[in-house]
């Protein structure tokens, strides 16, 4: 094989047809973190799974499971104020950085993304 048939020196050339339409790019949703880790929860439990092998069903690393478990530590009722928001959002709420701040002391973040809904 030449080196100009090399699949590594070989290249795509794309061009935008302007006859054809744009391909629509997908519209993104946004989930509530606190209802997000509920469902974690309940699967942990009722499948009997590790945290480890819920990590490795979702694609995710074992970290990002605990922190999202960890969330469920707040007080019941910032948890229940903040699942009344409801699920699959067009923008971001809420964010799980928010609540974890809220967990270490700083309840107004979650006060100030409550009213931009």
């Amino acid at each position: 094989m030449s080196s100009r048939t090399r699949s590594d020196r070989l290249f795509t050339i794309r061009i935008a047809r302007p006859d054809l339409p744009p391909h629509p790019t997908p519209k993104r949703t946004y989930r509530n973190p606190v209802i997000f880790a509920r469902e974690l929860a309940v699967e942990l439990i009722s499948d009997h799974l590790t945290r480890q092998e819920l990590a490795d069903r979702h694609g995710i690393s074992l970290d990002r499971v605990i922190q999202w478990l960890c969330l469920l530590k707040l007080p019941a009722e910032q948890l229940e104020e903040i699942a009344v928001l409801g699920d699959h959002w067009d923008c971001r709420v809420v964010t799980e950085r928010e609540l974890r701040g809220m967990r270490a002391g700083t309840p107004e973040t979650c006060c100030r993304s409550a009213k931009r809904t």
